[in-house]
């Protein structure tokens, strides 16, 4: 789910910045729960990246970007909040 909607909406960063951007981690609305949010490593975060049809390997997305980035706010009207 998360990489599908990072490819239709051309969200590409790498790892570092999934963990220490301000637009990096997903956030899901559950229900009742409220907004949860999701974080992983940067390998995890590189494999994302690697599967959601940017291509590459999962390395070369966990540390640093092999294509220019494009963060969530540099989208028109797109946060990560998954509902």
């Amino acid at each position: 789910m998360i990489a599908n909607r990072l490819f239709v909406k051309g969200i590409k960063f790498d790892g570092s910045y999934h963990q220490e951007g301000k637009y990096g981690c997903p956030l899901f609305k559950v229900n009742d729960l409220g907004v949860l949010k999701w974080s992983c490593s940067s390998r995890y975060w590189g494999e994302i990246m690697s599967s959601s049809g940017y291509g590459y390997a999962y390395d070369e997305w966990a540390w640093q970007s092999p294509e220019e980035p494009v963060t969530p706010d540099m989208v028109e009207e797109e946060g990560l909040l998954i509902e």
